[in-house]
């Protein structure tokens, strides 16, 4: 590899994104290719589905592409990616209600669902079913939380952003956020009680 090769490797999302408002498709194609995993998992949590993650994801990225000229580094690139994510999962929530054909918190299949795997494939045969029964309940748990709860949830303690860039994707004020957490996880230990010993 060339060092002009390396370096564009190691370019940062800033560098990346002046590349794409430039017109350089490559430079586009190496952010899909850093963050598409990271989109669709965050938008298969909060959908349920694969195939809703996989079509917000694929609009997410071209949402971004459109848009990458109004990119003026307010906040991370990523951040930014994320709340075109998060409003394109709204929109589709929202039309989705209005023809009200499939429900909303319907419940998510074992694979591929974007949460960090709770059962150890190391652990004894019965340890290991008690661990996916309670990978089966969370993810279950997840889903009957109301959006605002489950954005939250997912985007701080899956994902880890701060209070701060969760209310830059979702456009609201920090102790929104810090409320939203707080009663999120409140439902999530209520509905889990029965797995934890206190």
């Amino acid at each position: 590899m060339t060092a002009l090769g390396i370096a564009r490797r190691m370019d940062t999302d800033d560098a990346l994104v002046l590349r794409v408002q430039q017109g350089e498709q490559a430079a586009f194609e190496e952010l899909v290719a850093r963050y598409r995993d990271r989109i669709y998992n965050y938008l298969r949590a909060m959908s349920g589905s694969d195939a809703d993650a996989e079509d917000l994801t694929q609009e997410a990225f071209i949402r971004a592409f459109l848009n990458a000229r109004s990119f003026r580094r307010d906040s991370s690139f990523h951040t930014w990616l994320y709340r075109i994510a998060y409003n394109g999962y709204v929109d589709a929530a929202r039309k989705q209600k209005r023809r009200q054909a499939v429900s909303l918190d319907q419940p998510i299949s074992e694979d591929e669902d974007g949460l960090p795997d709770v059962a150890d494939p190391a652990a004894g045969p019965e340890e290991f079913v008690q661990q996916m029964e309670l990978q089966d309940v969370l993810v279950t748990a997840l889903q009957e939380l109301p959006e605002r709860l489950r954005s939250a949830v997912v985007l701080h303690d899956v994902h880890g952003y701060s209070y701060e860039e969760i209310a830059t994707i979702v456009r609201c004020p920090v102790g929104t956020v810090r409320s939203r957490l707080f009663h999120a996880r409140q439902r999530l230990r209520r509905r889990l009680s029965g797995y934890f010993r206190e």
